[in-house]
């Protein structure tokens, strides 16, 4: 939902009497409305790397915790999340509860089913109108709570970048943040022999950008534009990646693992656009000052065959096909039924 108002504070009291909890995802304090709501309200600090629109991953496995802990104090408790717009930050928390809390088979299902009551125009094909990092995104919410814990715990080091297919005359600037929204790589400032450009390909060398957890890269217009870099109309495509989900070595990337700005989108070519990232792991010695809590997750261990005590609020008795799948083995479980051992997929 949207920010509280008078009438919704007073439908929560009247339905839910001391029964309700309240969390805020917005960047907006919560103070004004904590008084109302009789102290029933946590604020959410929403931690995303760079100028990425997702969360960390770790941050929400803790906020699943939290909200499905509050759930199942009592059959009768409910809980409430709120954004600015009551839609995109809601939605992704609301998608990953629903896959955390084994209501949906995927988050991605789950945000199908929260468009299908919040905002009807998107439900017929949902994956098409959001954008590809936010797919990865809950691609990998899946993946890590299929299997209880994060494929790499290793931090890594990017060494260089290649780009493709890049519709300019002028060698793109990629800036690279860390999940602390840190600023660890810009080749605006790189020495000048560490990088060029030739017909549509650059290479960038010696980026020693040290990342645990997620990370977002950005590629924005070069040359005379290269120092706009508060300019969103200058950037022409973003990556938002999580070290959990690579491995050392080079990773290929292709024009569907990005946000492409819309108003360039149609310059980029299919076939032509690509990225390779290199990545070296970095050892014990080499990871101070890499906060390891980005590769530690918040699991419900006791999660039962089927979910009980508790259902989302009017989706289940009306969304067409929903059964609640049961939940899936988890980490040494999972990985001694199959057989194998895990490693990290490339992209």
């Amino acid at each position: 939902m949207g920010p509280p108002t008078p009438e919704s504070v007073a439908l929560l009291k009247d339905r839910f009497p001391n029964r309700y909890m309240v969390w805020n995802l917005s960047n907006e304090a919560s103070h004004r409305i904590a008084p109302a709501l009789q102290g029933q309200l946590c604020d959410f600090h929403w931690s995303a790397p760079g100028k990425s629109q997702n969360p960390a991953l770790h941050s929400l496995f803790g906020l699943c915790y939290a909200i499905h802990a509050w759930l199942s104090l009592a059959p009768t408790h409910a809980a409430f999340v709120f954004c600015g717009n009551g839609k995109t930050r809601t939605g992704i928390v609301v998608a990953c509860l629903l896959r955390y809390c084994a209501q949906v088979p995927t988050a991605l299902e789950g945000f199908k089913l929260f468009c299908h009551k919040r905002c009807k125009a998107l439900f017929e094909d949902v994956k098409s109108k959001i954008p590809p990092t936010m797919v990865n995104f809950f691609s990998h919410f899946d993946e890590a709570y299929d299997l209880g814990e994060f494929p790499n715990r290793h931090p890594l080091r990017l060494l260089s970048v290649r780009i493709d297919g890049v519709p300019v005359e002028d060698l793109p600037c990629i800036d690279v943040w860390n999940a602390d929204s840190v600023k660890v790589y810009s080749s605006l400032t790189a020495p000048a022999a560490s990088k060029s450009w030739e017909e549509e390909t650059g290479l960038y060398r010696e980026v020693e950008a040290r990342l645990l957890g997620d990370f977002v890269l950005i590629g924005r217009f070069g040359g005379k534009y290269g120092h706009d870099e508060h300019d969103a109309s200058k950037i022409l495509f973003r990556y938002v990646g999580h070290t959990a989900f690579l491995t050392e070595g080079v990773v290929e990337l292709r024009k569907d693992a990005f946000d492409i700005m819309q108003r360039y989108k149609q310059n980029f070519e299919e076939d032509s656009f690509a990225m390779e990232l290199e990545f070296e792991r970095l050892g014990p010695g080499l990871s101070a000052g890499l906060d390891d809590s980005a590769t530690t997750l918040r699991l419900w261990e006791a999660l039962p065959e089927k979910v009980t005590g508790w259902t989302p609020t009017g989706c289940k008795a009306s969304f067409p096909g929903h059964n609640p799948p049961p939940p899936p083995a988890r980490g040494e479980e999972r990985r001694e039924q199959e057989g194998r051992t895990y490693r990290p997929r490339r992209c």
